[in-house]
């Protein structure tokens, strides 16, 4: 991970997820949990949302209503991520709609 630049880290854990699987994104995963850079993490989180994959980005969506799994201040970076993916779009809005409640209660 340190060989690719910091300016090009987004970009690259982007494609990587876009074109991989669960594989990848669990291990991007791992590495957002064993983070202690902020930024670092930052850019994980959005890359994570890269994925193609239908049942990984609800997955992801689900962790960021749990604090357990992603901070309540990191949980519009996870949507945003979501939202911003082609195959994430209506994925992102249906679980903004069916979890609005819970969204503003946190």
């Amino acid at each position: 991970m340190s060989l690719i630049p910091k300016d090009l880290r987004g970009v690259v854990y982007c494609t990587s997820l876009k074109h991989g699987g669960e594989d990848e994104w669990d291990f991007l995963w791992k590495k957002y949990q064993n983070s202690n850079v902020a930024t670092e993490k930052n850019t994980i989180l959005s890359a994570l949302g890269c994925s193609s994959e239908i049942w990984i980005l609800s997955r992801y969506l689900e962790w960021s209503l749990d604090d357990t799994k992603i901070r309540r201040q990191d949980s519009s970076t996870v949507f945003s991520s979501v939202a911003r993916n082609d195959v994430g779009y209506y994925i992102a809005k249906n679980f903004f709609y069916d979890n609005v409640k819970q969204i503003f209660k946190q």
